[in-house]
């Protein structure tokens, strides 16, 4: 086992440096012509810290955290093997994880996922048109597939991007006979594959097998290949590190007992089949990859002056594959949660995986009976990426080998043994039940890797937990296994997206994690500092504490303090010992916005009954009072950034003599010297943040009258941004570093209509009405703080959260909190009612409506509620005059910006039958539209609206796809472009690869000439006549699937055998499969 998944940052830090010092390393020496470049004595500090106070300045100033990796440049005379240069060189600012578990590079944080890769091995499956093939995923050499078609018997090789050659020349060339090849496919085979092709042909086939590989022989291609052979033990039977004929005579007759029937396609998507890559191999492999042409420059640099140029490091692989890459993304950052939850994520998805959701088979997306104690069976996405970005189990760890790891139970020596997917595969291997169920003969069970049921005797392993099925995240839930599936996904979702409260609570119910020790104070203790040793507190600072160990020595634990985060939300931390303190090493000696106590604290207790309000909490509307909305108070914080160039002029004096009407002197007097608000100020909506100058060009009218009067030229405009929000907001830093000025502003934001509100058991609304208290049903004489609905518990499928809100009365009557353990084999309603009986405590309470004294009872308690962040919605954008973008649409923002109508509001327009509302929108004030406000203003007939800048454009952009666009009465038809059609269109043809001449004029018969096309922005069609047919991109694929194969989209080749097929006889037989096929993917396939 190489480490834990989820560790703290320092130790992931030191796995990262480790390979991307390796790395380094591998790249030397380098050939450079006369001279060979050595690196001798690579070092970096080891010991480097990067406090909150780094980060924070890192973000605000826009730099790059990292640790700074040296070696000496060793340039050595190949002929005389002398030293010509030699130099310690700066090689990389190798990117660390900060303490929330991200890069920042230039002032941007990064996160990276861990990644599932296919391993290097023989698979075998059915392809769309059902033809079995044995796809040959290479760790060396080009990938490749033998298919077999059924209809022939004669098997072929078809290389990934193109390419096919038939399999008998090649296995001839690898020195087999027929009579071998017969021994093991059978005579039939053998005979039918040597009588398909002459002498001619079979040289042919080798020929085009290497110009496809770039091999000088059949035989070095498949010498220079590896494969990994624990892949091969699984799907042929054998061990095999390199393709030869056996391996490939082996998965030539697996396919054809496949068509047969005698064997099953191979599960690609179990996890034995899966090499796991951490953030240290992502960033090792993007520096191999991405270094390359550093290599070639350093190569061209030395060659010339034997001298190690200046300036050239690694630093631009690694950077630019954090800002670039798929894999590569900002995080979300809402609360802590989210930072661990982030370090467990695992996908199948980006460079080196799976490229497109598109591509992701429905089967793929499916709970594999292998990811039991490796992969949480529960967390996933719920868009696209579903079954493609996961979580990984509490307990998982990675190998050196790759293959992740988790805890199972021996059963023979009654010991914990770390075991990886592979092994699982030839073991019998139960699920908790075997400990739950110890009087069943019969449990659940993997065996050969599938889930089924076992019988107890042949049991040799056991998951020791059901809480060991799921992340740490997951979890923390308390009565998961009370819950549906959905629910719990939700439920552990919106722990990572919970806001920080101001008035936040420990939750009085926690689950248990081991021993004594709970989830919540595990979540605590990686978010949280600690003490790095056995010492006494001996000072405490704005943002440090000082520990003196028993040396003497002190040791400094420095604070977040106001650090801003992506989502507009804060990390504070505040001390929780003292001046004198005794602490021992991992003690928390600091709680957060997100702590209270010892353990984590998202949310807060409101006191809530589960009744109808009115219509107000139908569906998922909640009700909350007043005072509630106080309690959910939230904390805030914005970044306020601005890069000011040569043409800003930063001065209040300027701006105040310029536009002296702008802001009143109570507001100026916010702004320091440069305009720019300072810190510790208060701001009130409308509240400048910088107010400053820009150049700008005179227009037209402004020169002719400026000739009258210099007044009348303005070469300055203002550059002002304002404090927007109806909240009161605390400016906390002002940072100015070179050309950029950075401003964070904290607000703390009561609850308010609209906003999103949920529970831990997958339960969430959003705000409806907030009541005033004394209007407010009282539960045993005191306001309701929230109001539920009760038919919510049913169609969730959540009883979950009964259980909760019984466990918080019991918790708050006995003053201390109450742990529970998931999946302990205890009947939770049972526990629950004699926690009941033994505290006296009801589940119903009696409620009574002020309006009329009514009582009812009804179920009501302490139910913990999270705030969650509320995502900015799609928009439409729409306005009347000001200024559009590049396609016509109005620029949004600030107060004089375009304003959005949300898809929320969309849909309850589309509900409430207002289309002319949304017509109104969409067709008038949605884009440039100079002729309708025209009209309007001067009293003309409003004009029918036209299609969008944007439509039109989409629509071009469709037709120079080969998509033509016809328009007819109830929408618009999508067809595919004919050669007639384009030349209808066409304004001429363009007959030579021509662009512009070295004037910038536009070159006759070229792409952009100015009498065919209109010129550089010419509006015209033209069209390039092609030497041969091609197909029209639409229909690609539908010629793939109709005639069962990977097709190059031109040549006479495919058009004769598209001329030869009877299109009538094809379209029945089409029909008829159509009736018969069951899976979508098949479905889909023949409709196409």
């Amino acid at each position: 086992i190489h480490r834990s998944i989820v560790d703290y940052p320092k130790n992931l830090n030191k796995h990262i440096i480790e390979n991307i010092v390796d790395s380094l390393k591998s790249k030397f020496p380098i050939d450079a012509g006369k001279y060979i470049i050595e690196l001798k004595d690579v070092d970096y500090n080891p010991n480097i810290k990067i406090t909150p106070s780094d980060i924070k300045e890192a973000v605000l100033k826009k730099s790059t955290i990292g640790v700074t990796i040296k070696g000496t440049v060793v340039v050595r005379d190949k002929e005389t093997g002398n030293i010509v240069d030699s130099k310690k060189r700066m090689l990389i600012r190798a990117p660390i994880l900060t303490d929330h578990y991200s890069f920042i590079v230039d002032g941007t944080e990064y996160t990276l996922p861990n990644q599932l890769r296919i391993r290097e091995g023989v698979y075998t499956r059915f392809r769309a048109n059902k033809d079995p093939k044995a796809t040959f995923n290479l760790a060396q050499g080009r990938n490749f597939d033998i298919v077999l078609d059924p209809k022939t018997s004669v098997y072929s090789i078809e290389f990934k991007g193109g390419g096919k050659v038939p399999l008998y020349p090649i296995l001839e060339e690898l020195g087999l006979s027929k009579k071998e090849i017969a021994a093991k496919l059978g005579d039939k085979i053998a005979e039918a594959n040597a009588s398909k092709f002459s002498e001619k042909e079979k040289k042919l086939a080798v020929n085009k097998f290497l110009e496809l590989t770039g091999a000088n022989s059949v035989k070095e291609f498949f010498n220079n290949t590896k494969i990994d052979p624990n892949v091969t033990e699984l799907t042929l039977g054998k061990r095999y590190e390199k393709v030869d004929h056996s391996v490939i005579l082996d998965a030539a007759h697996k396919l054809l007992r496949l068509t047969k029937g005698e064997v099953e396609p191979d599960n690609r998507d179990k996890l034995a089949f899966k090499r796991l890559l951490t953030v240290e191999d992502i960033l090792k492999e993007a520096l191999d990859k991405r270094s390359k042409p550093i290599i070639n420059k350093l190569k061209n640099k030395v060659s010339k002056t034997g001298k190690f140029p200046d300036g050239i490091n690694f630093n631009k692989a690694v950077h630019s594959f954090l800002t670039t890459s798929q894999l590569s993304q900002n995080p979300e950052q809402i609360n802590p949660v989210e930072f661990l939850d982030r370090l467990s994520k695992v996908t199948y998805l980006g460079e080196g995986g799976i490229s497109s959701t598109q591509a992701v088979p429905l089967e793929s997306r499916n709970v594999q009976d292998s990811y039991l104690g490796f992969i949480d069976l529960i967390r996933t996405s719920e868009s696209q990426k579903a079954g493609m970005d996961l979580r990984l189990a509490s307990a998982a760890h990675k190998g050196k080998d790759g293959y992740i790891y988790a805890p199972f139970y021996n059963v023979k020596t009654k010991k914990i043994e770390f075991l990886n997917p592979l092994q699982i595969e030839r073991h019998v291997v139960a699920t908790p039940d075997y400990f739950e169920l110890k009087n069943a003969k019969e449990i659940a069970g993997l065996k050969n890797g599938k889930l089924t049921k076992v019988k107890r005797e042949e049991v040799e392993y056991a998951l020791p937990h059901g809480n060991l099925m799921f992340s740490q995240i997951t979890g923390a839930l308390p009565f998961v296994n009370n819950n549906s599936g959905n629910r719990v996904n939700m439920g552990s979702k919106f722990l990572t997206q919970a806001l920080s409260l101001e008035n936040r609570e420990a939750p009085l119910l926690r689950t248990k994690f081991a021993g004594s020790t709970t989830y919540q104070q595990i979540l605590a203790n990686m978010v949280d500092p600690a003490s790095p040793v056995d010492g006494e507190v001996v000072a405490i600072e704005d943002d440090k504490i000082k520990i003196k160990d028993k040396s003497g020595k002190i040791h400094t634990v420095t604070l977040y303090k106001d650090y801003p985060l992506s989502r507009k939300t804060v990390l504070d931390q505040r001390p929780i010992v003292k001046v004198g303190d005794k602490v021992k090493t991992n003690q928390r000696i600091a709680e957060s916005n997100y702590s209270k106590g010892d353990s984590i604290a998202l949310g807060l207790h409101l006191n809530s009954a589960y009744i109808p309000y009115k219509g107000y909490n139908h569906e998922d509307g909640i009700v909350i009072s007043e005072s509630a909305a106080k309690k959910l108070t939230s904390i805030h914080m914005y970044k306020h950034f601005h890069e000011i160039t040569p043409n800003h002029k930063l001065s209040k004096k300027d701006f105040k003599a310029q536009y002296p009407t702008e802001f009143t002197k109570e507001q100026l007097d916010k702004l320091d010297k440069d305009g720019v608000v300072k810190s510790g100020i208060k701001l009130k909506k409308g509240d400048p943040i910088i107010a400053a100058l820009v150049k700008r060009e005179p227009t037209k009218e402004e020169l002719i009258l400026g000739k009258l009067s210099k007044s009348f030229l303005k070469p300055m405009k203002k550059y002002i941004e304002t404090w927007d929000k109806d909240v009161e907001a605390e400016v906390v830093d002002v940072k100015k570093h070179g050309n950029k000025v950075m401003v964070t502003v904290k607000t703390k934001e009561p609850a308010k209509v609209g906003d999103k509100l949920a529970i831990q058991h997958g339960g969430k609304g959003v705000i409806t009405k907030i009541v005033p208290d004394h209007q407010m049903p009282k539960i045993n004489g005191e306001p309701a703080e929230m109001l539920l609905t009760p038919l919510g518990i049913l169609s969730r499928t959540n009883p979950g959260q009964i259980y909760e809100l019984i466990h918080n009365k019991v918790a708050k009557k006995i003053g201390k909190p109450i742990v529970v353990e998931n999946f302990s084999g205890e009947d939770a309603w049972k526990k629950t009612k004699e926690l009941m009986d033994k505290y006296k405590v009801s589940d119903l309470e009696e409620i009574e409506f002020p309006e009329n004294g009514k009582k009812v009872k009804a179920l009501a308690g302490p139910i913990y509620t999270l705030k969650l962040f509320k995502q900015t919605d799609t928009n439409y954008a729409a306005r009347d005059f000001g200024e559009y973008d590049s396609d016509e649409r109005p620029i949004k923002g600030g107060e004089e910006g375009a304003k959005s109508v949300g898809m929320l509001d969309m849909y309850a327009y589309i509900s409430h039958g207002a289309k002319g509302n949304l017509r109104d929108i969409s067709a008038y004030k949605g884009t440039k539209n100079d002729d309708f406000w025209n009209a309007i203003m001067t009293g003309k007939p409003i004009p029918d609206p036209k299609p969008s800048f944007t439509a039109e454009k989409f629509f071009k952009i469709l037709q120079a796809g080969g998509i033509k666009v016809q328009k007819e009465q109830d929408g618009l038809r999508l067809l595919p472009l004919t050669d007639k059609d384009i030349l209808k269109i066409s304004n001429g043809e363009i007959k030579e690869p021509k662009k512009i001449d070295y004037k910038f004029n536009p070159e006759k018969d070229g792409i952009f000439d100015p009498v065919v096309l209109g010129g550089l922005s010419g509006d015209r069609w033209g069209h390039i006549s092609l030497p041969v047919k091609i197909i029209n991109p639409v229909y690609e694929k539908s010629v793939k699937y109709l005639l069962g194969r990977d097709v190059k989209p031109f040549g006479e080749e495919i058009y004769k055998e598209l001329s030869s097929i009877d299109v009538e006889k094809e379209f029945e037989k089409t029909k008829e499969e159509l009736s018969k096929a069951k899976s979508i993917q098949e479905k889909d396939r023949l409709r196409k």
